[in-house]
């Protein structure tokens, strides 16, 4: 199933679910370091690691426990989805693929799903991550040019190696006859059509789906620090604002 389409799919009404067993949705954060340091991202605080108590990864030990939890509070059944990402950039934990076959291995979730800024997703790899059984890895691209990509994420990391390394990941699965992963392409919208299409034509041959995905802000509107580049009134306008939520999903 497409990712678009995953997002299409009727979820169920929390007003007539809850109080809920346990969670739909878990996250677990690999690591919260980040080889970019994107302008629009907390990790280009120059204080980031002080106001995340320390850059840390997860262990095999700390993802086992975790895991036993998992199991043991949905009774063996598996959440909706098991996310490995948040802050930081999930493959420079090396550990990343055993957390995700372990995962798959016990059933900790129907979808396991990474999102990755594609950099170190290296041929040396690709053989293991498509048997790690990953069902949809999100690549989130940062500029539809070289110099876009430079300016925004603030490294020397070439908008090609991203593309060089889904190219050959996808070739490995078809020869494999693997299905999965399902490889999701996105890019925050660029407020420039030339650039948002010159994006999509860029990587519609080494993705399964691309995406333009509207601008959100990581803080709340009344926290200040507009991370999003454009304006409040830009901003409550979009997609991800115009319904506000009266109830925080996250508990669930």
């Amino acid at each position: 199933m497409s990712y678009a389409d995953l997002r299409k799919v009727q979820r169920i009404n929390l007003r007539d679910e809850v109080p809920l067993s346990y969670p739909l949705a878990i996250y677990v954060e690999p690591t919260n370091k980040c080889n970019f340091k994107c302008k629009f991202c907390p990790e280009s605080f120059e204080d980031y690691s002080e106001l995340s108590g320390g850059f840390s990864q997860l262990t095999l030990d700390e993802w086992m426990l975790i895991s036993a939890e998992i199991s043991s509070l949905t009774n063996g059944n598996g959440v909706k989805t098991l996310n490995f990402y948040m802050m930081g950039e999930p493959f420079i934990n090396k550990h990343l693929l055993a957390f995700v076959g372990d995962a798959k291995k016990k059933g900790l979730s129907e979808k396991v799903i990474v999102t990755s800024n594609g950099s170190l997703i290296k041929p040396d790899i690709h053989i293991d991550l498509i048997e790690s059984g990953l069902d949809y890895l999100r690549i989130s691209v940062y500029g539809a040019t070289e110099f876009d990509q430079r300016e925004n994420t603030q490294t020397n990391i070439p908008l090609s190696k991203v593309r060089d390394n889904l190219r050959q990941l996808i070739r490995a699965r078809n020869a494999m006859g693997a299905k999965t992963p399902h490889i999701y392409v996105k890019m925050i919208d660029q407020l420039s059509p030339p650039k948002n299409n010159e994006f999509l034509e860029g990587f519609t041959d080494v993705a399964d789906e691309v995406a333009i995905e509207p601008r959100m802000d990581w803080n709340s509107l009344a926290e200040g620090a507009n991370l999003a580049g454009i304006s409040r009134d830009e901003l409550v306008s979009s997609s991800y604002h115009r319904n506000k939520k009266s109830t925080c999903p996250f508990p669930f």
